[in-house]
């Protein structure tokens, strides 16, 4: 008897860890399933949200920079020097006022060219790294526009070499006396890491910018992630959305062309491409560990309940026995 004891208290041993064992794989199991199902809707539905929030960003960002563009075409001195014959001291004038702009105006232009209406080039300041040319801002027909008194931007291609590409803004220099058209102010902001960067400083979103399936800026870093930023589809905004991997970590991304504010018609659009992190808890970890909890309770009411049974049926037996029991008046005394 004491051996059949032993070989059924083994028995349940074994049963109850091997109980155990599956409601950990089936908790593991479970949980990992919903979390990844609610990881990619959640990134799906975040970047439909972001995307548009990088749109507008960019929508923002060009209309600000042409604003303190034109606020620097009203100037009374830029306006009366243009005026005058060009001179070498005309020209220190002119280049003092356009190298004050991004400071004041916090930003970083490759280039800010000033065009007299006969597009002579009359001031110049360039970054270190910029090709110091004597070409009309951007193109002819973006000089014709400016000229008109419209102010436009475009998206060009400035080195075929290095797939360099800029957002260039024209703007019209009036005439104090008669609100002319006297002369253009030109401005080059590079699309590139940098000029990503400011885009998301409010949101911290991954971004990547594309031309032509080519990304020209990214907020991610390109050497960790080569695999995902070489993608042909990556920049496709046709594309919809799509799960990338990069190594062992996963993403998910949604693009879509945009276009600047008062740009050329003939101009090409930029494409955002939003990027969003998948399976990764830290994103959303409130709701991952209400998860997590509520999985662990499920498992946990599961694994027990095969062993709380027999005990709810032997208490509710005993209870029984116990009513059934018949009970003498008192007072009264039995004798055996």
């Amino acid at each position: 008897m004491k051996f059949k004891a032993r070989s059924l208290g083994g028995k349940l041993i074994f049963v109850a860890a091997l109980t155990l064992l599956l409601c950990m794989v089936l908790f593991s199991g479970l949980s990992w399933s919903l979390l990844k199902y609610l990881s990619e809707r959640d990134a799906r539905s975040d970047a439909l949200t972001h995307l548009a929030l990088l749109k507008k960003a960019y929508q923002v960002k060009s209309a600000t920079l042409l604003q303190d563009l034109e606020q620097v075409a009203r100037s009374n001195q830029l306006s009366a020097s243009i005026t005058q014959r060009p001179t070498q001291n005309t020209r220190l004038q002119l280049n003092e006022i356009l190298a004050l702009v991004p400071i004041h105006y916090h930003v970083s232009l490759s280039s800010l060219e000033i065009y007299n209406r006969q597009q002579q080039l009359l001031g110049q300041v360039t970054a270190s790294d910029a090709s110091n040319n004597q070409q009309p801002p951007g193109s002819l027909a973006l000089f014709n526009i400016a000229m008109q008194g419209h102010p436009v931007s475009t998206l060009q291609l400035i080195s075929l070499r290095e797939n360099d590409w800029t957002l260039s803004i024209v703007v019209p220099i009036f005439s104090q006396t008669k609100h002319t058209p006297i002369g253009v102010l030109s401005a080059d902001q590079p699309v590139d890491d940098a000029f990503a960067q400011t885009l998301v400083q409010k949101t911290g979103l991954n971004v990547a910018l594309c031309q032509e399936k080519h990304v020209l800026g990214t907020t991610i870093h390109r050497l960790s992630f080569t695999q995902l930023l070489s993608n042909e589809q990556f920049c496709s905004p046709s594309s919809g959305v799509n799960n990338e991997t990069d190594g062992q970590q996963h993403f998910m991304t949604r693009a879509d062309s945009v276009q600047a504010d008062s740009q050329w018609t003939n101009s090409s659009s930029l494409v955002l491409v939003d990027i969003e992190p998948l399976y990764n808890m830290n994103v959303h970890i409130g709701r991952s560990i209400q998860i997590l909890v509520a999985m662990g309770i499920f498992v946990f009411a599961l694994y027990h309940a095969p062993f709380l049974y027999p005990s709810f049926a032997s208490t509710t037996d005993a209870c029984a026995h116990t009513d059934g029991i018949s009970r003498e008046p008192r007072g009264s005394t039995t004798y055996k």
